[in-house]
C-alpha cells in the first residue's frame, strides 16, 4: 500500500492556505474523485474500503488540523511593511529636505515671482495631466503582471508612455493656445510652464514603471541623479536655475524609463506568449475610472494652492502669484503625509491576511458572521491609525517650531490645518485602495468628486472674503469629506464583502 497521499489531501496538510476547510465527508470524497481516486483505487492503493470510507477516514483529521491552525492568524511585520509604503514616498521627502536646506531642489527654489508663479502651475498641471495615465498604466500593467503574462504587462507600459506623451504635448499645446488668446502669461513665462509641464509630466510617468515592477529605491536613484544633474550645471557650470533644473528634471525621467524598460524586458524574457491588439475603445473604457481618479486626486492634493495663488491678485504681474509663506508650511506638514503614507500598504496587506484567515474558518452559513469581522477590522484600523498619525504630526509641528520655520503666525495656521487634513487624507486613500482592490474602481469617483467640490468652494469663498491662507481650511474640509465618504462607501460594499470579493477575483 502507498504511504504518500493524493495530492489533494496533501496541499490540505501543506499549503492550507490554498484549501478551505471541507464542509463534510462528501467534499473530501468530491476531491478525491476529481483527483483522480476511485473506489477501485482507494481499495489496492491506500487500503481503504471505497473513496466514501476514505474521505471519513481523513475528514476528522483535516478539519482538525485546519482549525488549529486557524486560531492563530498569520503574523506579518507591519513596521517592515509600512517602511516599503513609505519607500514610494522617498523622493518627494529627499526633494522637500534639499529644498528646506539649499533653497532649490528638482523644481522650485529661489527664483522672482513671475518664474515661480510659472514653475508652479507647470508642475501642478504635470501632476493633475499625468495622474490618470499613471493609474491606469499601473492597473493595466499590474493585471498582466499578476496573470504572470509579463510581456503584456511590458507592453502594456510601453503604450501608456506613448498615451501620455501625445496627452502631454497636446496639454501643452493647448495651454500655450489658450495663454494667447488670454494673455494671462508672457510668451517667455507660459513657455517655462510648458517646458516643466512636459518635464515632469515624464517624469511621473517614468517612476510609475518603476512603481509597476516595484522598484521603489530606483525611484529615488532617479530623483538622487536628476538633483546631482542640478547641482553641477547650476553650481559648478553656472547654467541658470531654470535650465539646470528642466534638464535635471529629464535626465532623471530618462534614468527612469531606461531602468524600467530593462526591468520589464528582463522579466518577459523568453516570453513568447500572444501580444495582444490595442482596442483603444475597449481600453479607454476599462481603465476610464482610473483616468478620472488619478487626476482627480491631485486635483484635490493642489486645489487650495491654486486657490490661494489665485486669490487677491489685483495688483500683480501675473493672474496666478506664487506665496512662498503658504508652500512652505504646506511642505512641511507634507513630511508627516509621506510618514504616514505607508500605513495604506501595510493596511492593505492586513486587509488580505484578515480576510484569508476568516474565509478558510468561514463555513457557507456564516457569510454575515465573515462580514461584520471585516466591517469591525475596518474600523479598527482607522482609529489606530488616526491617533497615531497625529501624534507624528505633533511632533513635526513643535519640531518645526523649534528650528523657526514657522515664523508668522500665516505660516503657523497654513501648517496646522495641513497637518490635520493630510491624516484624513491618507485614509481615503486606504479606501480607495480597498475598492480597487475589490474591482470597484467607479466607486471611487463620488468620494473623489465631492472632495474637490468641497475643497474648491470653501477655499475659494474664505480665500476671496477674508485672506488667501484660508484656502487651507478648503484642503481640510475635503479631505475631511474624502475621508468620510470613501469610509462610507467601504462600509456599505464590507456589509456584502463575501460577495465583493467573490465576484473581484481578489
Amino acid at each position: 500500500m502507498r504511504a504518500d497521499l493524493p495530492a489533494c489531501l496533501t496541499a490540505g496538510l501543506e499549503a492550507r492556505p490554498s484549501w478551505r476547510i471541507p464542509l463534510d465527508e462528501r467534499d473530501i470524497a468530491v476531491r478525491l474523485e476529481c483527483d483522480g481516486v476511485t473506489d477501485t483505487v482507494a481499495a489496492h492503493t491506500y487500503g481503504f474500503r471505497d473513496v466514501h470510507d476514505m474521505a471519513s477516514e481523513w475528514y476528522g483529521q483535516l478539519h482538525a488540523a485546519q482549525e488549529g491552525d486557524l486560531r492563530t492568524p498569520p503574523r506579518k511585520n507591519l513596521l517592515v511593511e509600512h517602511i516599503r509604503g513609505t519607500a514610494f514616498a522617498l523622493p518627494l521627502a529627499i526633494c522637500c529636505v534639499v529644498m528646506i536646506c539649499f533653497g532649490y531642489s528638482l523644481w522650485g527654489g529661489d527664483l522672482d515671482g513671475s518664474a515661480a508663479a510659472a514653475v508652479a502651475i507647470g508642475v501642478v498641471a504635470s501632476f493633475i495631466v499625468t495622474g490618470g495615465i499613471v493609474q491606469a498604466m499601473a492597473w493595466q500593467g499590474l493585471f498582466y503582471a499578476g496573470s504572470g503574462d509579463f510581456r503584456m504587462s511590458a507592453v502594456a507600459c510601453r503604450r501608456w508612455t506613448g498615451y501620455g506623451g501625445i496627452i502631454l504635448a497636446s496639454a501643452a499645446v493647448a495651454a500655450l493656445l489658450f495663454n494667447a488668446q488670454f494673455g494671462w502669461l508672457s510668451g517667455e513665462l507660459a513657455w517655462l510652464a510648458a517646458s516643466f509641464c512636459i518635464a515632469m509630466g515624464a517624469l511621473w510617468i517614468g517612476t510609475g514603471i518603476l512603481y509597476i515592477v516595484e522598484a521603489p529605491l530606483h525611484v529615488t536613484a532617479a530623483t538622487v541623479y536628476g538633483i546631482t544633474v542640478v547641482f553641477i550645471l547650476h553650481r559648478a557650470l553656472g547654467m541658470s536655475l531654470l535650465e539646470s533644473q528642466i534638464l535635471g528634471v529629464l535626465t532623471a525621467a530618462l534614468a527612469a524609463f531606461l531602468t524600467g524598460f530593462l526591468i520589464l524586458r528582463k522579466r518577459h524574457t523568453g516570453d513568447a506568449s500572444r501580444v495582444y491588439p490595442r482596442m483603444v475603445r475597449q481600453t479607454i473604457f476599462q481603465t476610464a475610472p482610473y483616468l478620472v481618479y488619478g487626476s482627480l486626486y491631485y486635483l484635490l492634493l493642489f486645489a487650495d494652492r491654486i486657490v490661494a495663488w489665485t486669490a487677491q491678485t489685483g495688483a500683480a504681474e501675473t493672474p496666478v502669484v506664487f506665496r512662498g509663506d503658504y508652500e512652505l508650511p504646506h511642505d512641511i506638514a507634507l513630511l508627516g503625509f509621506i510618514i504616514g503614507v505607508g500605513w495604506v500598504h501595510s493596511a492593505c496587506r492586513s486587509f488580505y491576511d484578515r480576510v484569508g484567515v476568516l474565509l478558510r474558518s468561514c463555513d457557507l452559513e456564516k457569510t454575515q458572521w465573515f462580514n461584520n469581522r471585516m466591517l469591525e477590522f475596518h474600523l479598527r484600523q482607522i482609529a489606530i491609525f488616526l491617533p497615531v498619525a497625529y501624534a507624528v504630526n505633533a511632533i513635526i509641528w513643535f519640531s518645526a517650531q523649534s528650528f523657526g520655520l514657522l515664523a508668522t503666525p500665516l505660516t503657523e495656521r497654513v501648517a496646522l490645518i495641513a497637518l490635520a487634513a493630510f491624516p484624513l487624507l491618507t485614509v481615503g486613500l486606504w479606501n480607495v485602495s480597498l475598492l480597487f482592490a475589490l474591482s470597484l474602481p467607479w466607486a471611487a469617483l463620488p468620494p473623489a468628486i465631492c472632495a474637490v467640490l468641497v475643497n474648491l468652494s470653501c477655499g475659494y469663498t474664505l480665500s476671496r472674503i477674508w485672506s488667501y491662507d484660508l484656502a487651507i481650511f478648503g484642503f481640510l474640509a475635503g479631505s475631511a469629506v474624502f475621508c468620510i465618504a470613501s469610509s462610507v462607501s467601504v462600509q456599505r460594499r464590507f456589509r456584502r464583502l463575501d460577495y465583493y470579493y467573490l465576484v473581484s477575483g481578489a
